[in-house]
């Protein structure tokens, strides 16, 4: 254990010691410089705790990234729970990584991962306790560069006036190159002006303090003018998963962990065209990882970590061309080991009686199918590819393999849902209990309006619209051996705020951070008067009110390739109940995903997997020792 560490009394005191102590068998920062001696020092900061921040690839892909590299050297911090928190406030200790105890400070650059809106004031709370000055405008060059990349930075500006840089799509693409040229920056010693002039321009990079918001009468925003850079920002793209790099040595955690399992990326985008779900758009167009490449990443991670449960990741595992094949030599080759398969994020369609047979050959690791509306009728207008019959056929396939519980995820408040719909969604539920003496697991969520999707025009709902919507669902939905967990309506109320704001925004949050507010993303924590109080200043009903086509968008200068004509296309054929296949079954639509680097991603066609009950057969071993973890 590193010896930098003093806080062993206050440690032993509060809740799960283990998120804060580091030293994992893995966890080895590179300590070699590059040929001019220099050592370029990255804190990859997640605004949550251990066990939630250790599940996200990203991270683990930069973490290796960066480690492999001489002259660049990533280590890891977390959110502290308030009762550590508490401590480091009451002995005047600032918020230090995992693997030296460096204080944030003390780094060339602060990275965060935005996962989740509701996660921003967490990343306030970092700040603050890494002893750095909330505003960039109020940081000098001395300091580290705070920066900030994933999902949340495609409409970053709610949170644009407390970072210095955004990184807008795959890091694999230029990241490396990007760092270097801030190297070089650091050792010159120059001012903040000159390290953007270097970087405007650059393919994925964003840069905040070159652009500003312009406000009209009204107090809406009326335009986002660029300041000496390019008028928009275009996502970096990589165009090949193959490659990229990828971790082959994973950490394996010190405490139990939400997804206690060795990653492995299948492919990347997707393609189906869900109109409300906005990584469906911005990681566009599919890029697929060959299957000797995967089985490859998947035995060198399992011998470093000695983990026994592997999952493939993608937006849409089941549609990889080859996840028959896959699925079946992986289990050929793990199951004696009694190592299990999951895979989270399968389409209904593409629960197949081979995959469900692979699946189960060690441990049912459990299902999740996603219908997202009730009827036939709204999921045609949120494209969802998908029917009762469908979700029906892969429930039987599930129970009928020894699977007892089966979790479902539905949204309510989608464009044109009326109460015929919600009362679907009760029938379907009571269609798919009497199926057998299964539980059904319901999770429901409220509709939100993201950024860069064909719904992105929509109004966010009020606070009351979202709660007797979820309580009108859960007393149609009453129902013995069915579980029914929800979203809190203020967290998604307070979600639809910063998914499509602006820079209004940023002192709202630094009246929450001053208020108390954390970890806002936990159901139990999430306190909705102070958000009231911190908006008591603000036009709510402005800040929810629609966009229409035209206007200007808050985030309208940071592209992620999809264009808006083809989003504003999509949105009008919802409302006329359109469907849009996908374009890798049934051509180009001409979205504009796949940019200039279209030649080399040629649309693949999805190859014929063997019959249903080809492997129905396989045999199913019996795990040793205490049985199975529950899968989350």
């Amino acid at each position: 254990m590193n010896d930098r560490y003093e806080d062993w009394p206050e440690l032993l005191a509060v809740e799960k010691p283990g998120r804060y102590l580091g030293g994992e068998r893995e966890a080895r920062p590179n300590q070699v410089p590059d040929a001019a001696g220099r050592l370029f020092r990255v804190a990859l900061a997640f605004p949550d705790v251990y066990e939630i921040a250790h599940g996200h690839l990203g991270h683990k892909i930069l973490y290796h990234l960066l480690n492999q590299t001489p002259g660049f050297s990533a280590e890891r911090a977390y959110a502290p729970w308030p009762d550590w928190e508490a401590a480091l406030r009451r002995r005047g200790r600032p918020l230090t990584s995992l693997e030296s105890r460096r204080p944030l400070a003390e780094f060339d650059l602060v990275g965060f991962s935005l996962q989740y809106e509701l996660s921003y004031t967490n990343i306030l709370n970092m700040l603050d306790l890494g002893r750095l000055p909330l505003r960039a405008s109020a940081r000098d060059e001395k300091g580290p560069l705070v920066a900030a990349g994933g999902p949340g930075a495609f409409n970053p500006e709610p949170i644009a006036d407390f970072f210095d840089l955004f990184f807008l799509g795959d890091a694999e693409a230029h990241f490396l190159e990007d760092l270097e040229i801030i190297k070089a920056w650091r050792a010159e010693g120059g001012p903040k002006a000159e390290l953007f002039r270097r970087l405007a321009g650059r393919p994925g990079l964003y840069i905040p303090s070159l652009f500003r918001p312009v406000y009209g009468r009204n107090g809406r925003l009326a335009a986002v003018e660029a300041l000496g850079s390019a008028a928009r920002v275009t996502r970096a793209l990589a165009s090949s998963l193959e490659t990229a790099p990828a971790p082959n040595c994973q950490i394996t955690p010190l405490i139990k962990t939400v997804h206690d399992r060795v990653i492995v990326e299948i492919s990347r985008g997707c393609t189906r065209g869900c109109r409300f779900c906005q990584a469906g758009y911005i990681y566009r167009p599919v890029r697929e990882r060959r299957r000797p490449s995967i089985l490859d990443l998947a035995e060198a991670n399992l011998k470093s970590g000695g983990q026994d449960d592997l999952s493939f990741l993608s937006l849409s595992a089941g549609d990889h061309t080859e996840i028959g094949r896959l699925a079946t030599e992986f289990m050929d080759r793990y199951a004696d080991q009694a190592v299990a398969l999951s895979l989270p994020s399968l389409r209904v369609k593409s629960l197949s009686g081979q995959l469900a047979a692979q699946i189960r050959r060690v441990r049912k690791t459990g299902f999740t199918l996603a219908p997202e509306a009730g009827t036939q009728r709204l999921r045609n207008v949120i494209n969802k590819d998908l029917t009762d019959d469908d979700l029906l056929e892969a429930a039987e396939r599930a129970f009928s393999l020894g699977w007892r519980t089966l979790k479902l995820y539905f949204m309510v408040g989608l464009p044109t849902e009326t109460d015929e719909d919600l009362a679907g969604l009760a029938a379907l539920i009571r269609r798919l209990r009497k199926l057998g003496r299964a539980q059904l697991n319901l999770g429901l969520a409220h509709f939100t309006p993201k950024p860069h999707t064909p719904f992105q025009w929509l109004p966010a709902a009020s606070m009351a619209a979202i709660n007797e919507k979820l309580l009108n669902v859960r007393q149609l939905a009453r129902l013995p051996g069915l579980t029914i967990k929800w979203n809190a309506p203020g967290a998604s109320w307070a979600e639809a705020l910063l998914a499509r704001g602006d820079r209004r925004l940023s002192p709202v949050l630094e009246k929450l951070h001053r208020a108390g507010a954390r970890f806002e993303a936990w159901s139990d924590r999430f306190n909705p008067d102070l958000w009231t109080a911190a908006l008591a200043s603000e036009n709510q009903a402005d800040l929810l009110h629609p966009f229409e086509p035209g206007d200007p968008l808050p985030y309208g200068h940071l592209s992620p390739g999809v264009t808006e004509d083809f989003l504003l296309a999509e949105w009008r054929r919802a409302l006329a109940g359109q469907t849009t296949p996908d374009c890798r079954q049934s051509g180009c639509h001409g979205c504009g995903g796949c940019g200039p680097a279209a030649p080399d991603l040629a649309v693949k066609t999805t190859a014929p997997e063997p019959a249903a009950n080809a492997y129905a057969a396989a045999p199913s071993i019996r795990r040793p020792g205490p049985p199975g973890r529950p899968i989350l």
